[in-house]
């Protein structure tokens, strides 16, 4: 036989522990049947199964290739010789690239002649077994090419786990710094500190050889069976590329091609996407319009969406957009009015004069011996205002003052001022002051709650369209209590006539909680025992929307100052004239945001995302079957409130979404297998809804506390009621009507990992949701890739953007920390990494440069000398 014809056979190679194994345990079926085959195939397992454990001891592998009999192949013999080969002997033969021929195989082996091995066949252990065990020890097992292949193999077992131990060791010391969030400059005093507790680290890559560009973030969110969506870093590239005049990227055409192919790169499935989400940058026509038809040629290619017929003329049909995250444009809303707004701007020059005071230094010192005087806790410190998320920095400084405006203003009492800054004290020290910023406070905690919910992953895309319906409701309302309390404060009442007003008004104790708590006190000229200036001083600087710095270690000429640098408004005006002022400027802060806030949702929410919240919108849903239930003689009947309109609820939008869900040849196929249409899909998931508020079965009562939480009890529901907030629902279970929120989100994930709820929609109603899902996703969890991507950079050092991105996408992919990681895992990535550094540790030729790394770490010196 040819060395050819028998790597063309590709001969079933087994251990004799496999045989081993399959005969001393015939009780199971499936070994039975395993040990038939390898007796058929191997010959007399007995025999072999007698040189089990000589075989076994010397880590050797025997093959048995035969020779072809006749009627095989080609061959007209009767019969050909066989190989018995040995693995070891063969591989390390080959190993040293020595040709062996095929009458010389003996040296990989023993040739086995046709009549001996029919001899070796038979089922005995005479004199023609014990011959061929002897020849075997006598003629191969000591022979010296056997000899020599054990003696390397063992040293080879010994070398490697010195590899691997040194592997895992580098491979650990990686990813602590990963995890860590250090810079790569740490990677040497980890080496550093395994070699001092004599831990093995091999020779080599002990060094460190690794400022970050502009990145595109690339991000794959997908629903997986628990429930969770989940986020995947696949790539983050360079935008622009090229030096000088050939620098290139940047444009909308540019950006998508780049996500695309870091897509296709990282083995995502295009035609498996269903929405793209992305910041503003992303949202022009050009980026939309090449991203679509991108994905349009992904899905074609896949699934043949032109040979199927489907009218649909792209991707998802009117169902396609990238949705702006809704977080960045809410911000927007605050920074366009923001240079506009007098109030914004008089609050952002007195908190930012109010940080540079307070930042650091001895005045800190002294507002925290001042807050364990008064409150008996440490103080809170400032903070600055951010530009790029204005809306939820503002907030915090807002809060941070509110709470601690008693000690701030009682530390800079004490300290010694210039004049200027002393006018800018007693301004912050006024009504005026303390009534803005409390309106402020009201204001923008409605805005960043928004904010934060609108960047939950775990979201529909559909819900922003009721978070931003409710922030305009919130925001009509507080206008309307602030109006309210301005009128009360135009007339001419006493103090506890307008307490008394005050206090009766349910609109301002609701919606202007913390104003309404210290309002009274403000009437007086109080504020958490601080007493407030009768007349507003307020500085020019505070005026024309700048707050100069202004030092301490002015001398007293500036006592002498005109006063032409400051301006005095409300002179001589009493708190009730002042606070008027303040509400006045409130009713018109919150007038600007709701104006602003209305254009900005016009232009920013796609038409799609309204389709989609009237789809499938739980809430909508749930308050279309208000009604109740009403027993006879003949049972129980549910009368709807609005039984006609229940019936054609979300219809349209729903039998838009499923039709342009048929794009897709997989959900196609999937709807025609169930012979349901668009409209029987929509009657499907509006009954099933149904069923699951009002029946009485047990299935029923176990998912309408997934749907209003886990206090529902199992009795059947009575009555079903809408109560002011649009999710929130009174239901009667027979003990009198209790509020119950619509828990959308749990619902959501109890669709993917909930068996019972999920056979009651059934799959095409879950496919489909699944589809409408995907539809967006928030855009600010690519913030939090950009802030990994932060604590790997190194500053200033020559780290190459490729290292940077993958050094992010490790950080991102792991657990926060090193025990969290299986061992089988950390030997998995170690030997994998090994493969790839076939000569990391202990190199076959000179190594001159052996341990260069520690030789320098071990020479370097403190500032001390130690000896």
């Amino acid at each position: 036989m040819s060395t050819a014809q028998s790597e063309s056979r590709r001969p079933r190679q087994f251990t004799l522990d496999e045989i081993f194994q399959s005969r001393t345990n015939p009780s199971q079926t499936q070994q039975e049947q395993e040990y038939a085959q390898l007796e058929q195939e191997a010959g007399a397992v007995d025999s072999f199964k007698s040189l089990a454990t000589f075989v076994l001891k010397s880590c050797s592998f025997l093959t048995l290739i035969e020779g072809q009999r006749e009627g095989e192949g080609t061959a007209s013999s009767v019969g050909a010789p066989a190989i018995l080969r040995c693995t070891l002997c063969y591989t390390w033969l080959l190993k040293n690239q020595k040709r062996v021929p095929v009458d010389q195989l003996e040296g990989g082996g023993l040739i086995l002649s046709p009549d001996r091995l029919d001899t070796y066949r038979q089922r005995t252990k005479g004199r023609g077994f014990r011959q061929f065990k002897h020849r075997i020890i006598k003629d191969h097992c000591n022979c010296a090419t056997h000899l020599r292949a054990f003696g390397e193999l063992e040293s080879e077992s010994e070398q490697l786990n010195r590899h691997m131990t040194a592997a895992k060791a580098l491979v650990t010391s990686g990813l602590s710094v990963v995890l860590s969030g250090t810079g790569a400059t740490q990677y040497e005093g980890f080496i550093a500190m395994l070699y001092v507790n004599n831990v093995y680290i091999g020779d080599k890559q002990h060094g460190r050889k690794v400022s970050r560009t502009t990145n595109q973030a690339v991000m794959a969110c997908a629903f997986h069976g628990d429930g969770v969506r989940r986020a995947y870093c696949l790539g983050a590239p360079d935008v622009y590329s090229g030096a000088d005049a050939s620098l290139s990227g940047g444009q909308a055409t540019a950006l998508a091609n780049s996500a695309v192919t870091v897509a296709k790169s990282a083995g995502l499935h295009l035609e498996c996407c269903g929405g793209v989400a992305a910041d503003g940058q992303y949202q022009t026509d050009k980026f939309q319009t090449t991203m679509q038809s991108l994905l349009q040629e992904a899905l074609r290619e896949a699934d043949s969406v032109e040979s199927a017929g489907t009218s649909t003329d792209c991707i998802d049909g009117a169902f396609y957009g990238v949705v702006w995250d809704a977080a960045h444009w809410l911000n927007l809303v605050v920074t366009d009015i923001r240079k506009s707004s007098a109030p914004i701007q008089r609050m952002i020059a007195s908190l930012n004069w109010l940080h540079r005071k307070i930042q650091r230094g001895k005045i800190l010192v002294k507002a925290y011996q001042v807050a364990e005087r008064i409150h008996d806790r440490r103080a809170r410190k400032t903070k600055s205002f951010s530009k790029t998320r204005f809306v939820s920095s503002s907030f915090t400084m807002v809060q941070a003052t509110v709470t601690e405006l008693r000690i701030w203003l009682t530390t800079l009492n004490e300290t010694p001022l210039s004049r200027k800054n002393r006018e800018v004290l007693a301004y912050l020290q006024s009504t005026a002051f303390v009534t803005e910023l409390l309106i402020f406070s009201e204001v923008m905690k409605p805005f960043c709650a928004t904010m934060l919910r609108c960047q939950d992953l775990q979201l529909p895309v559909w819900s922003m369209v009721e978070d931003i319906s409710r922030l305009s409701v919130e925001l009509e309302q507080k206008k309307t209590a602030l109006s309210q309390l301005h009128e009360l404060a135009n007339m001419d009442r006493e103090l506890d006539s307008f307490a008394s007003a005050t206090a009766a008004n349910h609109d301002l104790r609701q919606h202007l909680p913390l104003l309404f708590t210290n309002l009274t006190d403000l009437q007086q000229g109080v504020y958490h025992d601080v007493d407030l200036a009768t007349t507003t001083t307020v500085p020019r600087c505070i005026l024309d929307r700048r707050c100069r710095h202004v030092s301490d270690s002015e001398d007293s000429s500036s006592d002498s100052e005109s006063d032409s640098e400051l301006e005095v408004r409300h002179a001589g005006r009493n708190v009730r004239s002042t606070f008027k002022s303040a509400l006045s400027a409130g009713v018109e802060l919150v007038t600007a945001l709701g104006d602003r806030l209305s254009v900005r949702t016009s232009h920013s929410i796609p038409s799609f995302i309204n389709l989609l919240s009237s789809a499938f919108g739980l809430a909508g849903y749930v308050g279309a079957m208000c009604g109740r239930l009403r027993r006879g003689s003949s049972g129980a009947t549910v009368f709807l409130r609005h039984e006609a309109h229940f019936v054609v609820y979300g219809r349209n939008a729903f039998s838009m979404a499923a039709e342009a869900a048929r794009s897709r040849r997989s959900l196609r196929d999937l709807f025609d297998s169930a012979d349901l249409q668009p409209v029987d899909l929509h009657t499907l998931w509006r009954d099933t809804l149904k069923q699951i508020v009002w029946s009485e079965d047990s299935t029923s009562a176990h998912c309408r506390r997934v749907l209003f939480g886990d206090t529902v009890p199992d009795d059947r529901v009575l009555t079903l009621a809408l109560t002011e907030v649009s999710d929130e629902f009174a239901i009667d279970f027979g003990q009198g009507p209790v509020k119950l929120k619509v828990q959308e989100q749990a619902f959501i994930k109890a669709m993917y990992n909930d068996d019972q709820l999920y056979t009651r929609f059934g799959k095409p109603l879950c496919a489909l949701l699944d589809w409408a899902l995907a539809k967006g996703c928030p855009e600010a969890i690519v913030e939090s890739l950009y802030t990994s991507m932060e604590r790997q950079c190194m500053q200033g050092a020559l780290q190459l953007s490729s290292t940077l991105e993958l050094r992010t996408r490790l950080a991102w992919h792991l657990p926060r920390t090193l025990a969290a990681i299986p061992t089988n895992v950390l030997e998995r990535i170690s030997r994998e990494w090994l493969t790839s550094h076939p000569v990391t540790f202990l190199s076959a030729g000179s190594n001159k440069r052996k341990q260069e790394v520690l030789e320098r770490l071990k020479s370097e010196e403190g500032r001390v000398r130690l000896k």
